[in-house]
């Protein structure tokens, strides 16, 4: 039933009354009050209902609005990250850049120290686990921590490398896992160059994805759900279950992947921010998606049912309301009925009496000297 057909009930209620379903001039006073009493109670009661469906709408449009603002806030936040991460990379180009153009440093050998430093001052607040510049010169790199390249290492010949001389701009490499921690692994990088726009190497550092992971897998829409990252092909970045990370892409379906979710998944990597319904697993999910400047699509799952344990509580708390409201009307109408009604039936028996010429006194006309 919807608001506009319970609406419709209690107008048809009323034309009933006031058109004469009921003849309003034949009953008595008591009747008229009872009347009365059941029009206020059904009205109040379908008042009620109204509002306990219209519970469901108004809590599915919020849980909306929050969803969409927070999901805008949180790709912000992601952006934010890679925004630091990019900004010590550039800041790595332009101090080797001045160390390399003005001879103070030659060789890979030269730049460690340098590296060293920004290392130190930089690499546990932002999860980095090395920075390095490749020379264009020989191919060799001046490393910042604890890594050494084999003697036929060339950086010109490595993706990060060439990725970063044709975009000519920081890049994000695509994520890996590292050899050595078996975590998961990014690269920004960008070129090293001369105030006359030489290309004197390309500065890049490596990090940790764990910081990041921890921070989108734990955004949540009223409490409940987790994130998830995404890059530009629906591949999965981050996520709470470590079976999906650079396992799944989300928009093919698989062993995990749902024909379902993977119809939603196509729908996350549109490009445009929005929420999607599906079924995963037995559950209805609403997943709230944003694209970031960075390159990625962030993703906030939110299970339906807790909307509807929501939706539930509401109508409960609004039920129970409701009915205390109708036992005080019904209390108060039940006294309005005797204190009018009484009265009415002691004048009633009084005037029969005269008209019968019965002047005889009892009890019960004791009211009419008060």
């Amino acid at each position: 039933m919807t608001t506009k057909s319970i609406g419709h009930i209690i107008g048809t209620v009323i034309i009933i009354i006031m058109r004469g379903g009921v003849d309003m001039r034949d009953l008595s006073i008591a009747k008229k009050l009872t009347l009365l009493g059941i029009g206020v109670t059904v009205l109040l009661g379908l008042m009620v209902a109204m509002v306990a469906l219209q519970s469901h709408s108004i809590l599915n449009d919020q849980v909306n609005t929050l969803g969409m603002e927070m999901i805008a806030n949180n790709a912000n936040q992601v952006d934010q990250y890679f925004s630091e991460l990019k900004t010590l990379t550039l800041g790595i180009a332009s101090g080797t850049a001045e160390l390399l153009e003005t001879g103070q440093a030659v060789t890979d050998d030269d730049l460690e120290s340098v590296m060293a430093r920004y290392f130190k001052a930089s690499a546990k607040e932002l999860n980095v686990l090395e920075m390095y510049v490749g020379l264009e010169s020989t191919g060799k790199v001046g490393t910042g921590g604890d890594w050494v390249e084999k003697p036929d290492y060339d950086a010109r010949k490595r993706p990060w490398y060439i990725q970063a001389v044709q975009e000519d701009k920081v890049i994000l490499t695509a994520p890996y896992v590292d050899a050595n921690t078996g975590g998961l692994v990014i690269t920004v990088a960008t070129p090293v160059k001369s105030t006359s726009g030489k290309l004197l190497g390309v500065a890049g550092i490596d990090v940790d994805l764990k910081t990041l992971s921890d921070m989108i897998t734990s955004y949540k829409v009223f409490g409940k759900g987790y994130g998830f990252l995404l890059d530009r092909e629906g591949n999965t970045i981050c996520h709470p279950k470590s079976e999906m990370i650079m396992k799944e892409n989300i928009t093919k379906p698989s062993g995990l992947i749902t024909p379902e979710l993977a119809e939603a998944g196509r729908k996350m990597i549109s490009g445009s921010p929005g929420f999607v319904d599906y079924s995963f697993q037995g559950e209805l999910r609403r997943t709230f998606f944003s694209p970031t400047r960075s390159g990625f699509v962030l993703g906030v799952v939110f299970p339906a049912s807790d909307l509807n344990a929501m939706v539930r509580s509401l109508a409960i708390r609004q039920l129970l309301l409701g009915l205390v409201t109708l036992i005080l009307v019904g209390a108060m109408l039940y006294g309005l009925s005797r204190s009018v009604v009484a009265p009415v039936k002691r004048i009633t028996d009084s005037l029969k009496k005269l008209g019968q010429l019965d002047l005889t006194q009892d009890q019960n006309d004791q009211w009419l000297r008060e």
